[in-house]
């Protein structure tokens, strides 16, 4: 989780220690989120943050938009999904 070069795999990594209940990764997936310039890959690390939050919710996310790389924060979907997760969807 900490030493791969691809954000893909790290993000595999901290879901799969999240889910197996080893270790809180929230914040690993938040930083990992803020490291993201490709909408795609964002809504991906987005999507384990849904999962943990909705279905396991043992762990709290907190994202500042203001940190997302912009092509990121200006992706309608990446936008759809932030409201989500501040629930005002």
């Amino acid at each position: 989780m900490l030493t791969d070069a691809d954000i893909v795999n790290k993000m595999r990594a901290a879901e799969f220690l999240a889910i197996a209940e080893k270790k809180d990764t929230s914040k690993n997936l938040t930083q990992l989120l803020y490291q993201s310039k490709k909408p795609k890959e964002a809504l991906l690390i987005l999507n384990s943050i849904v999962l943990q939050k909705d279905f396991y919710q043992k762990y709290t996310f907190t994202i500042n938009q203001s940190k997302l790389h912009t092509t990121v924060k200006n992706n309608m979907l990446i936008q759809e999904r932030l409201k989500y997760l501040q629930n005002q969807i």
